[in-house]
């Protein structure tokens, strides 16, 4: 494995860049290397901050706490043996709503390198997910964000990847990124026969989910997301959902899947209760 203990996931959104952190953490466990990872809407977060105008009159202010912010988790983790997996930290929402009311782009890409050069002990590793067009969903500022965060990218001088995430699948992404850091990949598969019986209705009303076998994959529909999202399998019989801060355990009894337990992440789904009974179709 390379050297590095802080890897920051990075890409305009639309790029994958959650799953691919969902699935090297995923990796890591199979590999029994310690490792964290932090998805950028995770309470307590060691690296992110929000932006707010009364508190930082300006980006520079907005840099400079972060720069201190990022100098004292380094401290921290300098004491630890954990490898550090995280989506999104190094281009910051705050950076993004700070261009949108006229910052200078390459002031943002001086104050990134200064974040990264805050973790220098922890020889940190970039891998940042391009992408030529705006997703369907994108919001009207994409594309300046998107050249935003090319410009960052190409001048940094740490150890890097650029991986094309409008030509590389899920699986490609993820094999680039594990050659690029020295992880030997593990396929993770999933448990033909707890698959299907997990397949099917959890919960009641506006509260339920749904499990289904999907195209070739397991899916989860999740309440006020739209569309379904993939089910990522662990080596402990778990599931993340991919783009999401959710794992699902499944819980047996007596033989039959009686329903699952759930840890919540992500606010948008804060109000999903703990345990999700099995409900009849």
């Amino acid at each position: 494995m390379s050297a590095a203990r802080a890897v920051l996931v990075d890409g305009p959104p639309g790029t994958g860049r959650t799953r691919l952190v969902q699935e090297l953490a995923l990796q890591c466990e199979a590999a029994g290397l310690a490792q964290e990872w932090w998805p950028r809407t995770r309470g307590g977060h060691p690296l992110m901050r929000d932006f707010e105008p009364a508190i930082y009159p300006s980006l520079e202010a907005y840099g400079s706490v972060l720069e201190v912010q990022w100098h004292n988790f380094a401290i921290r983790a300098g004491t630890t043996d954990y490898l550090y997996l995280f989506d999104g930290a190094l281009l910051q929402a705050g950076f993004r709503t700070l261009l949108r009311a006229g910052a200078d782009r390459d002031a943002v890409a001086s104050i990134a390198t200064r974040l990264l050069s805050a973790l220098e002990g922890l020889q940190p590793t970039v891998l940042y997910l391009s992408r030529v067009e705006a997703p369907a969903d994108a919001d009207p500022d994409w594309n300046d964000w998107r050249d935003c965060c090319d410009g960052v990218f190409a001048g940094l001088l740490q150890h890097r990847l650029l991986i094309n995430a409008s030509r590389a699948s899920a699986g490609e992404r993820l094999q680039d990124a594990m050659d690029f850091l020295e992880i030997r990949h593990r396929p993770l598969a999933i448990d033909v026969d707890l698959l299907r019986r997990l397949v099917g209705r959890y919960g009641s009303g506006s509260e339920q989910i749904r499990i289904d076998l999907g195209k070739g994959e397991p899916t989860i529909a999740l309440p006020g997301r739209p569309g379904a999202q993939t089910l990522l399998a662990s080596s402990d019989g778990s599931f993340l959902v991919a783009g999401s801060d959710v794992k699902i355990q499944p819980r047996e009894q007596s033989g039959e899947i009686a329903g699952l337990l759930l840890e919540i992440g992500d606010p948008h789904f804060a109000t999903l209760p703990a345990w999700l009974p099995r409900a009849q179709d």
